[in-house]
């Protein structure tokens, strides 16, 4: 019983980054979907209710959670203390340090994180990650013109420094012929390959390799802008720089605890990429999914998680004494949410715990309810305050 109540207690910390940081986090696939807000929360955690084979008579704690935005990605920084009470030994208490980065594309991703066990040193976890992904970067020509301006060279820039960051990219140009393939005139294909050429030539001179670059002709915009780094609309008479892995899935570095790298397979979301994906599919009318998240907070692979969805909620759909703090960050449509965390490679039928939640389309979250079945505790918001977006030029 005490051996498998300490691995109860471990997992808590475990649920920061993709169970916790479902309170607020967010990616960019694709961001115009959604009205994300930073912000900073605080959140009162207790004892919901226990079993008596349980052992537990209590808990207590706090957590702060601040989630924050960059020009290129999002910023999680979350401390938080749970004490553990038990009917035949002595309480414990876990405090956790957590920061973590990842790229508004979401494709990169570095954490880093201190737990303790009553005062002592119990675990430090950091490393980075990366996912091969699709990246697309469009640039505009002015009317008649294969002259790059200065925003094109930038948008080309950035292209080339993605593609240098990842070798294994294979970068196709891609040109746009302002009518459709089959009735664009013979002037405008010439110049629409012109113009992809101009490109091309650009990359080459910014270090890709010659045979790296190839170009192709499309009738219209890539189902890939969800993986644009670029912020500025581009100008009219586009071109697309496409920059496509030659593998699938991804790698985790760790340098902490010790030095390991682990393989992540196709299909694998970071943190706040999978946050996203949940709102997306509540405002699709989803009811249920399923997809591996990688977190960084154990040396192991993705965890499976699977997420049951209510119906949307309007605002001030919910009982005078559920909803205690007034600000507009909580006056927004939400959803019920019931996430349920397998172990990575387990074909276990029940997950290891679930939390259950009501997160609103800006990415913030109310109470939450965190159950180890024969547990749950609760995380009850406090208080909360907005952020400020960056200023991106």
């Amino acid at each position: 019983m005490i051996k498998a109540r300490h691995e109860m207690i471990m997992s808590f910390p475990a649920l920061r980054v993709t169970a916790l940081a479902a309170l607020a986090a967010l990616a960019a696939a694709p961001a115009a979907a959604t009205d994300i807000q930073p912000h900073r929360a605080l959140y009162i955690l207790s004892l919901g209710s226990a079993k008596t084979s349980s052992g537990v008579l209590g808990a207590d704690g706090a957590m702060i959670y601040q989630w924050g935005e960059t020009c290129g990605g999002w910023t999680v920084e979350q401390r938080f203390r749970l004490r553990l009470e038990y009917a035949d030994e002595d309480a414990t208490e876990i405090t956790s340090n957590l920061v973590t980065w990842e790229s508004k594309d979401g494709s990169r991703y570095r954490f880093n994180e201190t737990r303790t066990r009553n005062g002592e040193l119990d675990q430090q976890i950091k490393g980075e990650a990366h996912i091969n992904i699709p990246q697309s970067y469009l640039l505009g020509f002015d009317m008649g013109s294969a002259k790059l301006g200065a925003d094109a060279r930038a948008t080309i820039e950035q292209a080339a420094a993605a593609s240098k960051r990842e070798p294994s990219f294979h970068v196709l140009v891609l040109s746009h012929p302002n009518a459709a393939a089959k009735g664009a005139k013979a002037e405008d294909e010439r110049l629409s390959r012109r113009r992809a050429d101009t490109v091309r030539a650009e990359l080459i001179h910014a270090g890709i390799p010659a045979t790296s670059v190839q170009i192709s002709a499309s009738a219209g915009p890539m189902a890939t802008l969800a993986a644009q780094e670029t912020t500025a609309k581009p100008a009219g008479n586009p071109v697309e720089i496409l920059l496509e892995p030659t593998s699938k899935g991804g790698v985790a570095s760790f340098s902490k605890p010790e030095q390991v790298t682990i393989p992540l397979r196709p299909g694998v979301l970071f943190p706040t990429a999978h946050t996203l994906f949940l709102i997306d599919q509540a405002q699709a009318g989803v009811r249920f999914v399923v997809r591996r998240v990688f977190d960084g907070t154990t040396v192991d692979d993705a965890t499976t998680i699977s997420a049951v969805i209510g119906p949307t909620l309007k605002p001030g759909e919910e009982n005078a004494d559920e909803h205690p703090i007034k600000s507009p960050l909580l006056e927004r449509p939400s959803w019920h949410m019931r996430l349920g965390f397998f172990p990575a490679d387990s074909k276990a039928e029940e997950p290891d715990y679930e939390l259950g939640m009501r997160l609103m389309d800006n990415g913030v979250s109310q109470d939450m309810a965190l159950d180890y079945g024969d547990y749950i505790v609760n995380a009850r918001l406090d208080h909360i305050e907005p952020l400020p977006h960056p200023s991106c030029d």
